[in-house]
């Protein structure tokens, strides 16, 4: 593990987001982004959509460095526009069930140029934004294919060439959980964003990778290591939605992720669904692994869940601070794992 993680520090990997997604060798006709009930959203598409963000903020009058707030929903929208912000800007998202008086806080200590929301939602967020005199824009999905959209008010014709952050830009800004105390503000420039990324290639992310998306996008986890990681390594996001436990069995079985990550809560919720099913009816299945971090994982847990679903459990330790810090590989009962 030791060997594995300093040979990917030391390798020459991307610095920016838009080296992620433009110079990684993926294929581009290979899905990147899936979603029940639309068409696949290709390398070719995605790259396509991000060039059309970024020039777009142009359009606004914004550029590297400039703070875009998303309030948005899971799903494959939010994760095709956080690149595109991420690409040329500086993405904050936020939580999209917050309350007016949440975001004005936010707004207020976060201080972004722009708010962007999808049509027909953010409400709260946006009468919040006005409050702050920030100017809201707004996104509409496509309604034939996953992680395609426009965006409100148009560029117009002569919208400027596209113009991509440096790595010593930041990519995105988040706020802490406050579990210790207050919420703090943490920005990772595109470099640190990108070094961290190659960090959870000791997970062996792959081009047959399918990473059913179940974490938060207002979170580090469900950027780094559920989004960007297997992007970088050229597979498949599913990105359901608004995921619920309920839903995993069927998603298990139509769409056919390799693996999923979530924290424990959602991994309990997970075990009281499949417990309701037979378990010849379980495996085979398409997972060859199960993630788990944010806190210590139940051993009775991640031991009914291998046995279930005839897949290893693999737990880290990270914070939004520091990112990920150890991978229990080889996994080791009650620990965190080696540090990266």
């Amino acid at each position: 593990l030791h060997q594995r993680c300093s040979s990917t520090m030391d390798r020459t990997g991307p610095s920016t987001i838009f080296e992620l997604l433009f110079s990684g060798g993926q294929d581009p006709g290979h899905p990147a982004l899936e979603c029940p009930g639309y068409l696949p959203c290709t390398y070719r598409d995605l790259r396509e959509q991000t060039t059309v963000v970024t020039r777009w903020l142009g359009a606004q009058g914004l550029s590297r460095n400039s703070r875009v707030a998303l309030v948005a929903p899971a799903g494959p929208f939010t994760a095709a526009a956080l690149l595109g912000i991420m690409s040329g800007c500086t993405a904050i998202p936020l939580n999209p069930q917050g309350r007016i008086v949440e975001y004005q806080t936010a707004l207020t200590s976060l201080r972004p140029d722009l708010l962007l929301v999808p049509e027909g939602c953010g409400s709260a967020a946006s009468a919040a934004a006005e409050l702050e005199d920030i100017p809201v824009a707004r996104l509409v999905p496509s309604p034939r294919m996953a992680g395609i959209f426009t965006l409100e008010p148009t560029a117009g014709d002569e919208a400027p060439d596209p113009l991509f952050s440096t790595p010593a830009d930041t990519a995105i800004v988040f706020l802490t959980s406050g579990t210790t105390a207050a919420p703090k503000i943490v920005p990772f420039t595109q470099e640190r964003l990108c070094r961290d990324v190659c960090r959870m290639e000791v997970y062996h992310f792959s081009r047959t990778g399918r990473h059913l998306h179940t974490m938060p996008f207002y979170h580090l986890a469900g950027i780094k290591g559920t989004l960007l990681a297997p992007l970088l390594a050229g597979g498949t996001v599913i990105c359901p939605g608004d995921f619920i436990a309920p839903d995993f069995i069927r998603l298990l079985r139509t769409l056919h992720p390799t693996e999923y990550s979530a924290v424990p809560a959602m991994h309990q919720a997970i075990l009281r669904e499949i417990r309701k099913v037979p378990e010849d009816e379980l495996r085979p299945n398409s997972l060859r692994r199960i993630r788990s971090g944010s806190s210590m994982l139940p051993g009775t847990v991640r031991e009914e869940l291998e046995r279930l679903l005839g897949a290893p459990l693999i737990e880290g330790y990270a914070s939004t601070e520091a990112g990920t810090i150890t991978v229990n590989i080889p996994p080791r009962p009650g620990s965190v794992g080696l540090p990266v």
